[in-house]
């Protein structure tokens, strides 16, 4: 396991007790002391946000993750989606947004939060790194609005925050980025021959095809690596000292020409950065179905007519589907609502 989700509203006692029924604060702390014992610094919190609930714990939870930088690797609000067991009346009442989360840890920070970009903004780094690495595509091509992010680089001894922009020049990656992007889909798209293709006059000449086909596609990703180099604000990484400039340049590095869900990972545990992510899941009073068409998170189930396993995209699901999927998959089962045993309520220990 290189990743564990840990569900994270807030760092007080009473808040789990009105969004979860129970004081579990002390299973969540139990949970990071495990992690540090273990070594595991792929941990991701992830809170729920209702306005009026536990907003007010969106920059202590924020806090809590740089003091814990070395168990924690990503911050993922979920602002609420309104669905379920829900109480219409309180609709604008809890209502909190990806922009509330955003205008709070900016505040917090002195804007050291900085810019949060669309998911979709990695799309072609994505396919580059793919690409030159032989792996198949990530793709990142979900509605603009449905995910945001930005990496914060934190200061292992202050613990100091700095916006990435401080450290990278983001414009400038992404120009880069577009370039290698533009240039690899258009030797994609007309099908430029290899050299192996072009010296198929023998084995011996096949074989030198080879050599120089795995040659050329190394010096490209040399060339792309070096240019994603040339992004790094030296200036400013230097002021960190020579070791963590050649650190955070060795991560960028790897991430680029030697990509891997691995190196990934490293960028942020090795590179004392985190991850800030934010995603606001639809409700029926919010619904997009451009959004949803689009939608990279689904749920699986197998279909008790065909026996075939389908997938419904995540907002669709709970605000759509779900109540029909359930009721097919418990008539497939030949029982019904009434007969169904209730589940025992779970008897939590304080």
């Amino acid at each position: 396991m290189n990743a564990m989700y840990l569900q994270f509203d807030g760092i007080d006692p009473e808040v789990y007790k009105q969004i979860r029924g129970a004081d579990i604060w002390h299973f969540k702390q139990q949970v990071i002391d495990n992690c540090r014992e273990l070594g595991f610094s792929g941990v991701v919190l992830v809170p729920t946000v209702a306005k009026g609930i536990n907003d007010q714990e969106v920059t202590k939870v924020f806090d809590y993750a740089i003091n814990n930088l070395d168990v924690v690797s990503t911050l993922s609000f979920q602002p609420i989606s309104l669905c379920g067991r829900f109480d219409q009346e309180k609709l604008l009442s809890m209502r909190y947004t990806s922009s509330h989360v955003i205008e709070a840890l900016n505040k917090h920070t002195n804007g050291e939060t900085g810019w949060m970009y669309p998911m979709s903004v990695m799309t072609q780094f994505a396919k580059v790194a793919s690409w030159l690495n032989n792996q198949d595509v990530v793709e990142l091509t979900c509605n603009a609005i449905c995910g945001y992010g930005t990496f914060v680089f934190v200061d292992p001894k202050t613990k100091k925050v700095r916006d990435i922009h401080n450290l990278i020049d983001i414009p400038k990656f992404l120009k880069v980025t577009t370039k290698w992007y533009n240039r690899l889909l258009k030797d994609r798209q007309h099908k430029r021959k290899t050299f192996k293709e072009l010296l198929d006059f023998g084995e011996i000449t096949r074989t030198l095809g080879t050599w120089l086909d795995k040659g050329e596609h190394n010096v490209e990703k040399l060339r792309f690596g070096a240019e994603l180099l040339s992004t790094l604000n030296y200036r400013n990484t230097l002021n960190d000292g020579i070791e963590n400039l050649i650190q955070r340049a060795k991560l960028l590095l790897n991430t680029a020409v030697a990509s891997s869900w691995q190196n990934s990972a490293n960028f942020l545990s090795k590179g004392n950065n985190l991850l800030i992510a934010l995603m606001q899941f639809q409700d029926g009073y919010n619904f997009d179905c451009e959004r949803a068409e689009r939608c990279l998170v689904h749920y699986g189930y197998i279909d008790p007519k065909t026996n075939q396993v389908m997938a419904i995209p995540f907002c669709p699901m709970n605000t759509v589907h779900r109540s029909r999927i359930e009721n097919e998959l418990l008539m497939a089962q030949a029982v019904t609502k009434e007969e169904e045993a209730e589940t025992p309520v779970p008897q939590i220990p304080s």
